[in-house]
């Protein structure tokens, strides 16, 4: 049995870590009543016991006296390893000090839970089965109320035609955050056969690599990608060097990435244990790719995004230098007042940095007695091949692109997928055409969109769209984890801070370099304190990635809840065809096929309704659990 778990907004949620095990924990634990450990380990001598010797590659459960046990796994657990994983969070996070249960990651990426019912889950779980609606305090769903139509007699019902059914009705839906237009919206479609989690998970997957190849603004950073398909081996595309693009001009390319075969044999596997397991949110690293996954399925990973570096300069241009005016370095360019000409921060960058023939020199800050050029510099203090190649990881693709990329993507909006559904070009590379395609943005795809001219329809909400936005957000949830990890954060420090200190050593020897042309001497360049600014766009940029995260996280699972809340009552006098359509002959034999699927789709609902709540529990620890800039 599925437990459903829900935290009353009051409660405030942090993770204690004990010996590798998730310890739950809750500032208010008498909301709970404290369980005896030694009840609970005898809870281990039966059906628990028995849990432990199923076979099985999927998510099983036993709940007893408002405790739950499970077990989420894609190879066949341990009986040894099973019994002691949940004595050890019976002893570790279960001792009556608001410890309420726990989690723990065995061999192979196994997750052994333990976890105590919410009491207000129980009231919810008791209205349900007497027909009644939750008091709680759950915002209104997006999703239209279903329109029934009135109650005919016999008689009436006989004139009709039996094929005519009654013209469906649809109502607006609520105005979202995320969405401010007017969307028609329409009730789940019929119930069809839900994929697994694994064909989710492709499918989604394949999506994430369309809209992150979208999201790309050089060709030379498209290449960099290669595919998302877990069957293809992605690290090994991925070995271009990523463009830059500063100031509207192209002002660097980041050094090559190294192929995978030769990465540091030591390097991390960063990615959840078990992605393909839609409700396990173990993150970790580890030494050797997930179960289920090869290398391909990952992506080598800087962890200080190249573009995080180039848009630096643009950010100057347009929050720190938009009304700034430079003096030209060439002092022949004059007005017609006879004045010194004045340029904008860009050209002024690219006139005393980069012009044709740019000076090279040695950079005591680089401590390598190479010498390059001002932004050959700025290459230099970023990882690439046989260059800070320790600083290289293996992250899961799903997790790297979008999610992480648009985390600390240079755009004006705070969200990190995009909210507006609309049409776009992409050449199909059969035919080398333009195609037109539709990009539904992630409100839609949660509840359904109306229709975008006549070559894509309304469509109605749909339970495995819905779910590919779910893996969406288990991706951003995956993120943060990585970003929090105690190695890549040292790393990133690193990272962060020889970039300051190359901008900083550049800052006053470019001073040294006038440029030389035919008419003479231009002047050169004049300190602009880019160490201090650097500091404060980095500052920014950590501060806009968790904001992001954030209203992603909290608008999306907000609304998938409402969306696919279970219905008190549906399915209920679903055994007779109520219009005798079914297959069955004679009167009152009939079984209907919609009615069939109605209940199909109630039971999908209620196993993803938990899912999304088990998303929810894990987003209110991370959310809650402290997340500091790595250099701060």
């Amino acid at each position: 049995m599925r437990v459903l778990i829900t935290f009353p907004a009051l409660w405030s949620i942090r993770v204690l870590f004990a010996n590798a095990i998730d310890c739950y924990t809750l500032h208010h634990p008498n909301e709970y009543p404290v369980r005896n450990t030694s009840q609970l380990n005898n809870s281990l001598d039966g059906p628990v016991i028995e849990l432990c010797g199923t076979g099985g590659t999927h998510t099983i459960a036993h709940q007893t006296e408002g405790v739950s046990f499970s077990i989420t796994r894609t190879t066949p657990q341990s009986f040894k390893e099973c019994k002691e994983s949940f004595v050890d969070i019976i002893s570790q996070c279960v001792n009556g000090l608001g410890l309420r249960g726990g989690e723990l990651e065995g061999a192979n990426g196994t997750l052994y839970r333990i976890s105590f019912e919410d009491p207000a889950d129980r009231q919810l779980v008791a209205r349900r089965a007497r027909g009644g609606r939750s008091k709680s305090t759950r915002p209104k769903a997006t999703r239209p109320k279903k329109i029934i139509p009135k109650k005919t007699t016999p008689k009436k019902t006989k004139k009709k035609s039996p094929n005519k059914r009654p013209k469906k009705s649809y109502q607006k839906s609520h105005k979202s955050t995320s969405d401010r237009r007017e969307t028609t919206s329409t009730s789940p479609t019929r119930a069809k056969p839900t994929k697994s989690c694994k064909q989710m998970y492709a499918l989604a997957a394949k999506a994430a690599k369309v809209e992150a190849l979208t999201n790309e603004k050089s060709t030379t950073a498209l290449a960099k990608r290669g595919e998302y398909s877990i069957k293809v081996p992605i690290v090994e595309k991925r070995t271009s060097k990523p463009g830059g693009n500063g100031c509207a001009f192209p002002i660097m390319d980041a050094l090559d990435y190294p192929e995978a075969k030769k990465m540091p044999s030591d390097a991390k596997y960063y990615g959840f244990s078990s992605p393909l397991v839609c409700d396990a949110f173990g993150f970790k690293q580890s030494e050797r790719p997930a179960p289920g996954f090869v290398q391909g399925d990952y992506q080598i990973e800087h962890v200080l995004e190249w573009q995080v570096v180039t848009k630096f300069f643009d950010w100057l241009k347009l929050r720190k230098f938009s009304k700034s005016a430079f003096d030209n370095p060439d002092r022949n360019a004059l007005d017609k007042n006879g004045k010194r000409r004045q340029i904008g921060f860009c050209e002024y960058l690219k006139v005393t940095w980069d012009n044709p023939t740019p000076p090279t020199f040695k950079l005591a800050f680089s401590k390598d007695d190479q010498e390059r050029t001002a932004l050959g510099h700025i290459q230099w203090a970023y990882p690439g091949k046989n260059h800070f190649e320790k600083e290289f990881v293996y992250l899961q693709t799903t997790v790297n692109a979008p999610a992480k990329q648009q985390m600390w993507d240079f755009k004006d909006t705070n969200r990190i997928y995009g909210d507006k559904t609309s049409t776009r070009f992409y050449k199909d590379k059969t035919t080398k055409k333009n195609e037109q395609k539709l990009r539904v943005g992630m409100p839609d795809l949660i509840r359904g969109h109306k229709a975008f001219g006549t070559k894509f329809p309304q469509k109605a909400a749909n339970i495995d769209d819905s779910r590919a936005a779910y893996l969406q957000l288990k991706w951003i949830y995956g993120a943060r984890r990585y970003l929090k990890h105690p190695d890549i954060k040292k790393i990133f420090k690193i990272q962060k801070e020889r970039i300051g200190g190359v901008l900083d050593a550049l800052d006053t020897e470019m001073e040294n370099h006038p440029k030389e042309t035919k008419k003479g001497t231009q002047d050169a360049w004049k300190r602009q304190g880019l160490k201090k600014l650097w500091d404060e766009y980095m500052d920014m940029r950590f501060e806009m990635a968790k904001e992001r995260s954030v209203n992603d996280m909290d608008t999306y699972i907000r609304l998938l809840e409402n969306v696919w809340l279970p219905k008190s009552g549906e399915g209920k006098d679903t055994k007779k065809d109520p219009k005798g359509k079914g297959k069955g002959k004679g009167k009152g034999k009939a079984t209907s096929g919609k009615a069939h699927d109605d209940v199909n789709l109630e039971k999908d609902r209620t196993v993803f309704f938990a899912q999304i709540k088990e998303l929810e529990k894990k987003w209110l620890i991370e959310k809650a659990e402290p997340w500091n800039a790595p250099w701060l």
